[in-house]
């Protein structure tokens, strides 16, 4: 179940992402989180600290639970 949860919010970060007209490598700058991370977040195959997810949220200004 955590593994589906997992890409459910890597889609949803990708989505957002693409509605903004951001690069990967511009969010993930501004989470201060390497490219990598950003990279593998948003596909589904890392867990994240709640603190990660929190910056991206900021840089997206969304709250965690959309």
């Amino acid at each position: 179940m955590l593994v589906l949860d997992l890409k459910v919010i890597g889609n949803t970060l990708y989505e957002i992402r693409n509605r903004k007209l951001m690069s990967r490598a511009e969010v993930a700058k501004k989470a201060e989180i390497s490219d990598r991370t950003y990279a593998d977040i948003e596909r589904g195959s890392v867990n994240m600290r709640i603190e990660t997810l929190l910056k991206i949220c900021r840089v997206f200004n969304i709250t965690p639970n959309i």
